[in-house]
């Protein structure tokens, strides 16, 4: 019976992946890496697998995994949960919730925000490409290795913009160190034809 449960789980999910072509797929696995079913299901995903808009998915300490989407990755590593989902509104923005663990983003060079990595303690919403947010019970560091993120604290609202090079650490107290040494070369490099973090005609692009 439990058998059972488990491949009707894996039939959903595969069945709610493919239905949705912006779904997230599964390109490279390595150890124990699952995706919510529902139901209280957890079923272990495999390389090719696409998870479905907002399901959760979690990593063992063996494990990790990297989703692509176009030309966007997300990377779970040890340790990690949290899911990947897409706020509806007039122009596409993506949501990463993290609850523990580590996440690195290679976002698509854009004009406009349209990505975002939220966690307990932090909001960290992307004018770069490349950074790492690492989430424990004490609190989350964000490290930029491409371009600029901002970066406001949960509680307290306190707002830093990263460039770079540098790191912030936020609590739960909602304190804030920022550490680490800007590479001017790397906050605003051009890739292909658009420059990174370019002016939004429309404003800055804060908004979905």
């Amino acid at each position: 019976m439990r058998l059972l449960a488990w491949s009707i789980a894996w039939a959903v999910l595969l069945t709610m992946g493919t239905a949705q072509a912006a779904d997230w797929t599964a390109v490279k696995l390595h150890g124990m890496v699952y995706a919510d079913a529902g139901g209280g299901n957890w079923v272990r995903l495999s390389r090719g697998a696409a998870v479905a808009d907002g399901r959760a998915i979690r990593t063992l300490a063996s494990g990790n995994a990297v989703f692509a989407r176009g030309a966007e990755t997300v990377a779970f590593g040890p340790n990690t949960e949290g899911e990947i989902t897409d706020r509806p509104g007039q122009r596409p923005f993506t949501i990463v919730l993290e609850q523990a663990g580590t996440v690195a983003v290679s976002a698509e060079a854009r004009a406009v925000r349209h990505f975002s990595v939220e966690t307990p303690y932090l909001v960290a919403v992307v004018k770069g490409t490349r950074f790492t947010v690492r989430t424990t019970t004490r609190g989350s560091q964000v490290t930029v290795l491409r371009g600029l993120v901002s970066v406001t604290t949960r509680p307290g609202g306190r707002t830093v913009l990263l460039p770079a090079g540098q790191s912030v650490a936020a609590t739960a107290y909602g304190d804030m160190l920022v550490s680490g040494t800007a590479i001017p070369s790397l906050v605003h490099p051009r890739i292909g034809n658009l420059l990174e973090d370019a002016a939004d005609a429309g404003g800055d692009g804060s908004e979905p």
